[in-house]
């Protein structure tokens, strides 16, 4: 699946929780090399693992980011990994989530100062605008994760998020694949806007969201073009992310 939706390239995940046995996802090195064997037969060529922030509280994530690192290699697994971290933030807990940042306890996305930002569902526009202005005053760029999984995100509201200076990443499979016709109709009411920035698996493990990017991809670029999907899969993931044109 080299061609992943048609494109030429390799693609970029930028939301997989991969790092074996740290939060709710991969429970082992073996299952962690099998996701990304298989998310390189999506056509997957670079994974930013990111785990939830409150590993990083209670583990050595990196780590365990350097095992896998390593095994990937010895495996011959054609996959590049980048660190980054999906974030749990909230108004109450945003001036903590910001030092967390600012002392290195929690990594942006590689080296770049973007940051996969999680909400908790149900979060009220102006708590989301706060935790944004808070994030991009200290020099982040806040990324928000799956953000066609928030029942209550319409698109006027994502307009606001995205007028406010966020990014939007939506999950692959709920494009085609999501059996909830609600979070399928917004996530494809946010590409039909061309509101989305990022495509990811939000993968966790092998019998729980695995790392499908293909069909939700194939999809992406016969609705929305095959521009778009390259957009979003291929070129935003390395002018934001990896800092190349």
């Amino acid at each position: 699946m080299e061609n992943t939706g048609g494109m030429r390239g390799r693609v970029t995940d930028i939301h997989m929780h991969v790092v074996p046995a740290v939060d709710d996802g991969s429970r082992s090195i073996e299952e962690s090399c099998e996701m990304l064997r298989l998310a390189a037969e999506e056509g997957i060529g670079t994974v930013f693992a990111t785990p939830h922030s409150s590993a990083f509280t209670d583990c050595d994530v990196r780590a365990a980011f350097g095992r896998l690192k390593a095994a990937v290699r010895a495996q011959e697994i054609p996959v590049e990994l980048y660190l980054g971290c999906e974030l749990r933030i909230s108004a109450s807990a945003a001036a903590q989530c910001v030092r967390g940042l600012n002392e290195g306890v929690f990594p942006t996305m590689g080296d770049s100062r973007c940051v996969l930002s999680e909400f908790t569902f149900g979060t009220e526009l102006r708590d989301y605008l706060y935790c944004i202005d808070l994030l991009i005053r200290n020099g982040y760029t806040p990324i928000m994760a799956h953000l066609e999984r928030y029942a209550n995100v319409d698109l006027r509201f994502a307009e606001a998020l995205r007028g406010a200076g966020a990014l939007i990443q939506i999950n692959a499979y709920s494009i085609a694949d999501e059996r909830d016709e609600q979070i399928r109709r917004r996530a494809n009411a946010l590409l039909a806007e061309r509101f989305v920035d990022f495509i990811g698996t939000d993968a966790h493990r092998m019998d729980h969201r695995p790392p499908r990017f293909h069909s939700g991809m194939c999809e992406l670029s016969r609705s929305y073009t095959g521009v778009y999907a390259a957009q979003v899969a291929v070129d935003n993931p390395r002018r934001y992310l990896l800092g190349q044109n």
